[in-house]
C-alpha cells in the first residue's frame, strides 16, 4: 500500500462511512489515522525518509485493517471489495503530495472581513 494522500483521503472517506452506520471508532485508529497525515505532509515538506515511509505505511496498513474488518461486518463483502477496490486504485495513483490547487484555502492577512 502506498504513503500517498490519496490512500490517506480513502481511508477517511470509509471511516466516516462507518461511524455514519453507527460504528464508534477507537481513538487509537482515529490516531493512527491522524499521524499517518502527519507523516504525509511531513515527507512533503522535508523529503521522505526510510523511517518515516515505514511508519507511515504501518499507521495505515492499521487503520485499513481495522476498517475492512469492521466494514465486513456492517455492510458485507461485496461493499468491502468496493472500498478495497478505490483503495487500490489510490495507491497506484501515486500522488504523494497535494498539488497547490487542491490546498485548503490559507488565511490571508490584511484582508477586510467581507472579502475572500
Amino acid at each position: 500500500m502506498g504513503h500517498n494522500l490519496a490512500t490517506w483521503k480513502t481511508l477517511e472517506d470509509m471511516m466516516i462511512e462507518l461511524k455514519k452506520k453507527g460504528i464508534t471508532i477507537p481513538e487509537n485508529i482515529m490516531e493512527d489515522l491522524r499521524s499517518a497525515k502527519s507523516m504525509i505532509k511531513l515527507a512533503c515538506t522535508q523529503g521522505s525518509h526510510g523511517d518515516e515511509v515505514m511508519k507511515t505505511e504501518e499507521y495505515m496498513a492499521n487503520v485499513e485493517a481495522y476498517l475492512v474488518n469492521e466494514g465486513q461486518k456492517a455492510f458485507g463483502s461485496e461493499h468491502v471489495n468496493d472500498w478495497l477496490r478505490v483503495l487500490e486504485e489510490a495507491s497506484a495513483c501515486g500522488e504523494v503530495c497535494e498539488h497547490p490547487a487542491q490546498r485548503e484555502t490559507q488565511f490571508v492577512t490584511g484582508v477586510p472581513r467581507d472579502q475572500k
